[in-house]
């Protein structure tokens, strides 16, 4: 009724002006609004307009600097739905893409993953990260087994505030309790479900057939009724003709049909899976899907798959494999390579492999920038790359050389999230042989990759204390990853890890460490809560070397440190925080401050409001510690070079202040 009258308003707009609050609206006002009614059907017609075209873009692969899951986005039409595993950084993957997805994406299907070497942590640890940096109002529906569920549950605390929500849909434990399913229907669109089994899992995407098109001209001379027969006619029902006699049958106006399109994920974490792969294919007899994906644990990939890939059924689609050992040294942050000059991991992944490199015509590796269209039952590949090649930088990886003094390595330098040019904040502190870790946000683990390469175990196995300065996820995100990676480089050994933290990351370390696979190492960790380490309580890591806290003036719980050595001095390092006259009292005459310059001096309101520092305040703490060497860092996603921002010099010389940059490294001078 009320697009009725609406209708029957443009109709009188039409022929003759209205006189309205002293004014005379024009006829070409009632044109505007009816086209504006026209418009807004269109809009509604167009949500349920099905085309059966599916394209998949490639988010994520696997390789040496990410060390995650593929991540794919299935689009059709204005649907766009997430498949696979969320690890670290998938926020960046979704900025640096170039459909940038934003809150574009209604659903999220976290399949495959099988097998003990199946890690819930690293296919989550991305969705909390993007989650609490998100100021999309919109809810997401996250499909996922009951591993996913309970990390999710237990990690509340960390998206309670955001403005995207999580709408988390278990999977059903189906048959056993190591066999869960789902199965996700949308009316007149698609039908996703999927199994997940001890060794092996997959994912089938299916479209509904789609009715031919309709002929108007058919209709009419078939004595059709013109309105809602029609529609009930595309919906494949039959109708009265004008004569009230005669029944007028879908096909008689209708085109032929759009056969349904689909793809499935195959998920596999053994060889010994391999049989129940040829079974599972064996059942499709004629529904068979023109792409399959294949994602495979590390060992998956060899002979016995290629041969598997050659059963008759499989030569009738295309195949996209992802693996470790056909993956490729793709860095995370592109565009900041050439700038930041961050290393190639040489010799990360195996130099040796046994292989073979050479695929049959109809197989295809996932890598990013990828793109498949499905339509008419074909599966159009394009490996196209979204970017310009990049330069590579050689380098050794090589560790810092034996020294006096301290050795900063700057992994991280940005604010709230990831961007092209910066990780979050992850600062690796070596001194007297031995390694500390100053926050660790999400993709600290695939910067220490990227800096280190081959060495990373050595680092890994001298690694001695991580500071957990405070509960915002940008400072603390890449924790477990990193304890999982230490827990494997020092297997064997009896050596512990300390984390001086807030008690709260304690509490959450024993809630989720059977989900995070942290349940093997806990008693290997030694937690110290930081309220309790200050100067009249000092924690040493040796004779010559010890830490303490300063409350910082930020979130409840959060602390800045200070490093004391006795030959080296102080390193000082203030996470984030508003000036702190304390902290310049505890590092006086400090070697070195690492101070965080969040915002340039023109935003000083909004660094008050969000407890943060501006340049020229970081300058201003710097004086009144009497620093040696000032490094600016924790930059927000906004904040440009310090060189075109123009602080006030007067406050700090300018000669001993470093803009950090990610993969920079600060040696102290002995001189």
């Amino acid at each position: 009724m009320k697009n009725l009258i609406r209708h029957k308003l443009c109709t009188l707009y039409r022929k003759t002006p209205i006189t309205m609050l002293g004014h005379t609206l024009p006829c070409k006002v009632g044109t505007f609004v009816q086209s504006r009614w026209v418009s807004q059907q269109t809009a509604r017609r167009k949500e349920n307009r099905n085309t059966n075209r599916i394209s998949l873009n490639v988010i994520s692969s696997v390789a040496a600097d990410n060390l995650i899951a593929p991540l794919l986005c299935v689009t059709l039409d204005d649907r766009k739905y997430l498949i696979g595993n969320m690890g670290e950084l998938m926020q960046l993957k979704f900025r640096n893409h170039p459909l940038n997805y934003g809150g574009k994406i209604l659903r999220s299907f976290m399949m495959p993953g099988s097998g003990q070497k199946y890690n819930p942590w690293s296919a989550t640890a991305g969705l909390l990260g993007y989650v609490q940096s998100s100021e999309i109002d919109t809810v997401l529906d996250v499909y996922a087994p009951s591993s996913i569920t309970s990390l999710i549950a237990n990690s509340r605390n960390l998206t309670s505030g955001s403005s995207l929500k999580l709408n988390v849909i278990p999977f059903q434990d189906k048959f056993s309790e190591d066999h869960e399913s789902f199965e996700f229907r949308e009316k007149n669109f698609c039908t996703i479900k999927g199994e997940m089994f001890p060794l092996w899992s997959y994912l089938s995407f299916m479209t509904v057939p789609i009715h031919g098109t309709f002929d108007a001209v058919k209709a009419k001379l078939l004595g059709v009724p013109f309105g809602k027969a029609n529609g009930l006619l595309c919906e494949g029902k039959s109708v009265l003709a004008n004569d009230k006699k005669t029944w007028v049958h879908p096909e008689q106006v209708l085109g032929p049909t759009k056969p349904a399109q689909g793809f499935v994920v195959l998920g596999c974490s053994s060889p010994a899976a391999i049989k129940d792969l040829l079974q599972y294919v064996n059942a499709w007899e004629h529904d068979i899907p023109s792409c399959i994906i294949h994602v495979l644990d590390e060992g998956v990939w060899g002979n016995d798959y290629l041969k598997f890939l050659e059963h008759p059924i499989m030569r009738h689609s295309k195949h996209i494999i992802s693996c470790v050992e056909l993956g490729k040294d793709t860095p995370t942050f592109k565009r900041s390579k050439s700038v930041n000059v961050l290393p190639s991991c040489h010799g990360f992944l195996s130099a040796s492999l046994s292989i073979p490199r050479s695929l049959p015509e109809n197989v295809f590796i996932l890598e990013e920038g990828l793109s498949l269209e499905l339509s008419e039952q074909k599966c159009l590949v394009n490996s196209e790359p979204t970017e310009n090649a990049i330069v590579e930088t050689h380098s050794s990886n090589a560790l810092p050389s034996p020294s006096e003094g301290y050795v900063v390595d700057i992994l991280g330098t940005s604010a709230t999230a990831p961007t092209l040019y910066r990780s979050l904040s992850c600062y690796l502190i070596n001194v007297d042989n031995s390694f500390v870790l100053l926050d660790c946000g999400e993709g600290s683990y695939s910067q220490l990759i990227r800096q280190y390469g081959t060495n990373i175990d050595s680092v890994l196995k001298q690694l001695r204390l991580i500071f957990v300065s405070h509960m915002h996820a940008d400072h603390w995100l890449g924790l477990v990853n990193i304890l999982l990676a230490w827990n494997n480089s020092t297997c064997g050994s009896d050596s512990k890890i300390t984390i001086v933290c807030p008690r709260s990351l304690r509490f959450w370390v024993s809630r989720v460490c059977d989900s995070t696979k942290l349940s093997q190492i806990v008693e290997r960790i030694r937690f110290v809560d930081a309220s309790t380490v200050h100067m009249g309580n000092k924690y040493f890591l040796s004779q010559d070397l010890s830490l303490y806290t300063v409350p910082s003036i930020h979130i409840y719980d959060s602390h800045s440190v200070v490093l004391s050595h006795r030959s080296s001095g102080k390193l000082v390092y203030s996470s984030d925080t508003r000036p702190n006259m304390k902290l310049a009292k505890a590092g006086k005459n400090a070697a070195v401050l690492l101070h965080e310059a969040t915002f340039e001096d023109d935003l000083h309101e909004e660094a008050v409001n969000r407890y943060h520092s501006t340049i020229s305040e970081a300058l201003m703490v710097a004086k009144r510690m009497q620093a040696k060497q000032l490094i600016l860092t924790h930059f927000s996603t906004r904040s440009m070079d310090i060189s075109s921002s123009g602080p006030n010099w007067s406050i700090y010389p300018k000669h001993k202040t470093i803009h950090a940059r990610d993969g920079m490294r600060w040696k102290q001078s002995t001189s």
